[in-house]
């Protein structure tokens, strides 16, 4: 049961892609390797972890937003805020960033969070209705006023599009420099450690 739960309804999946992915988180946090999970990649983290999902955002969580809007992912939907540090990944300047939202599921906090019961002491936030957006030292939460967040946005789409890209690629970059650093610890046989 990859929800480690009983499944609500069944929903269309990639068993193939699933499988793949979750060998290698898997196989990352058998080597201490940092890992980042976003989206999708974050809801395979937190299951690997322990975790559960809330299986159907719109059906189980009271006034939630939609999730899977009519336009395009390339629009933003709702506010997203950086509320935790890391001492592993570079942060941007900005602490809010306009995101999409095309996802139907989220992580449903789970002990298996808490440094005292795994070797990864993920940190994890829940957003006002108490839904789980990204495991990870950088956490998110969304904004749950989407007329005051209109009011905020400045920017133009594209220019919302740029600054997206631009984070993204600094976190991937800094992501990839401590993974190449802790594969460098492994092989002076020294003790690394813990990426989180």
């Amino acid at each position: 049961m990859l929800y480690h739960q009983t499944e609500h309804k069944p929903y269309v999946m990639k068993p193939v892609r699933t499988d793949f992915e979750r060998a290698l988180i898997e196989k990352a946090l058998s080597r201490r390797m940092p890992i980042l999970g976003v989206c999708n990649g974050m809801q395979l983290l937190a299951i690997c972890l322990g975790g559960q999902l809330v299986q159907d955002i719109p059906t189980e969580v009271e006034g939630a937003f939609k999730h899977r809007p009519e336009h395009s992912a390339t629009i933003a939907q709702h506010q997203t805020e950086i509320i935790a540090r890391s001492r592993h990944l570079v942060c941007p300047e900005e602490t809010k960033y306009a995101v999409n939202s095309v996802h139907h599921q989220a992580v449903l906090p789970a002990e298996a969070y808490k440094p005292q019961r795994s070797k990864t002491s993920a940190r994890w936030s829940r957003g006002p209705r108490g839904v789980l957006f990204l495991v990870a030292r950088i956490v998110a939460k969304y904004d749950p006023h989407p007329a005051a967040f209109k009011q905020r946005l400045q920017a133009s789409e594209k220019e919302q599009m740029v600054i997206r890209i631009a984070l993204a690629r600094k976190l991937l970059v800094t992501l990839n420099a401590k993974a190449r650093d802790a594969q460098r610890v492994r092989k002076c046989n020294l003790t690394p450690q813990s990426p989180f």
